[in-house]
């Protein structure tokens, strides 16, 4: 019997994994483990501005438009929904 136990305990976010049991068990769930962790796709994170005048439009009629988006990009797509304006910005954008 293979037992996992996650421990949140590093700096940078990561975690730590104990794996126990058997040798040849402990052997195979740690190279499932690193096949899990070679197979991550690699995520990337980018903020616009985009005019106020335009937000409804970018979600649409019940958020119709930024699902079709996230549907058609395949990625995560959030508005700023507290309308919160970077510092020396004063034209009405806002962060998507």
């Amino acid at each position: 019997m293979i037992v996992f136990v996650f421990i949140s305990a590093l700096e940078n976010g990561d975690r730590v994994c104990v794996i126990r049991g058997l040798p040849q068990d402990v052997t195979l769930a740690e190279s499932m483990i690193e096949k899990f962790v070679m197979e991550q796709p690699v995520v990337s994170t980018h903020t616009i501005s985009v005019p106020q005048s335009c937000v409804g439009r970018i979600i649409g009629k019940g958020g119709e438009s930024i699902r079709q988006i996230q549907d058609m990009s395949r990625a995560k797509v959030t508005v700023d929904s507290q309308n919160t304006f970077q510092r020396g910005n004063d034209t009405g954008n806002r962060k998507t």
